[in-house]
């Protein structure tokens, strides 16, 4: 249903490097901005972004491919891009985001 592709193919042939592709919003009240990037630890990784962020952060989720998969998504996002590694994205891009994370969790809960 979405201009962007499934899991397998953003996971296809991607090396496992121990890190996890996340996706975190900036809460500002409105539709802030959302950062996709990698961490061993997510958990860390977004408290250390919130010390300097006046806007709480959220995690909307996580995948696992690390590096290869982040650069894939990366691209697909590109017409996104605000800066860097954040994203303005609209309802399309983030259900797509939103999906991916309901498969992943779907095959981990199969496996």
């Amino acid at each position: 249903p979405y201009p962007f592709p499934l899991l397998e193919e953003l996971t296809a042939g991607a090396p496992p490097d121990g890190k996890l592709v996340y996706v975190v919003r900036c809460d500002d009240g409105f539709r802030g901005p959302v950062k996709v990037g990698i961490a061993h630890d997510v958990a860390f990784r977004v408290r250390k972004m919130q010390v300097s962020n006046p806007y709480p952060l959220r995690l909307l989720g996580t995948l696992p491919g690390g590096r290869v998969v982040e650069r894939r998504i990366h691209e697909h996002l590109a017409s996104y891009r605000l800066r860097g590694e954040w994203f303005d994205l609209d309802m399309n891009a983030l259900a797509w985001l939103v999906t991916l994370f309901v498969m992943s969790r779907s095959q981990e809960e199969a496996a």
